[in-house]
This record gives C-alpha cells, sequence and structure tokens, in this order.
C-alpha cells in the first residue's frame, strides 16, 4: 500500500518495469497466471513457449545481457 499521493509515482514506476520486459513473455505469463491447472491448458502454455523461444524477441534478454546492456523490446511491442 503507498499513500494516495504517491500512487500515480508508483504506478508508472511498476509500468515502466513491465514495460522493460519481453511483451510476448509478459502475455504468456499473464495468461498462465489466469490458467487453471487442467492438463491441455499446461500443454497449450508448454507449446506456446516452445514457439515463443524460436522468435527474435526471445533472444534479446540473452543477447542484452551477454552484451552488458539493457534488453530493447520496443520494436515487439503492438
Amino acid at each position: 500500500m503507498v499513500p494516495a499521493a504517491r500512487l500515480r509515482h508508483e504506478v508508472r514506476a511498476w509500468a515502466d518495469k513491465l514495460l522493460a520486459k519481453s511483451p510476448t513473455a509478459l502475455t504468456f505469463l499473464n495468461h498462465s497466471f489466469n490458467a487453471n491447472s487442467q492438463p491441455v491448458t499446461n500443454q497449450l502454455a508448454y507449446d506456446g513457449l516452445g514457439l515463443f523461444l524460436t522468435t527474435a524477441e526471445s533472444e534479446e534478454g540473452p543477447r542484452a545481457f551477454v552484451e552488458k546492456r539493457d534488453p530493447d523490446f520496443s520494436p515487439y511491442r503492438t
């Protein structure tokens, strides 16, 4: 909890942290949190993750780490 006077600042700080992450990875994470634990849902999540791992977007984070820079996921936002 934060005081009402700091709410806008805190929301902006959290939003900036999220915007620095991979948009597709965040979408998968969000869906997995909201999905129930039925086997078909889990299989769909694993299949989707497998597809994601073949994209340039999934390579940006590790590449940025090796190059000692912040990742740039802006080309992958819609």
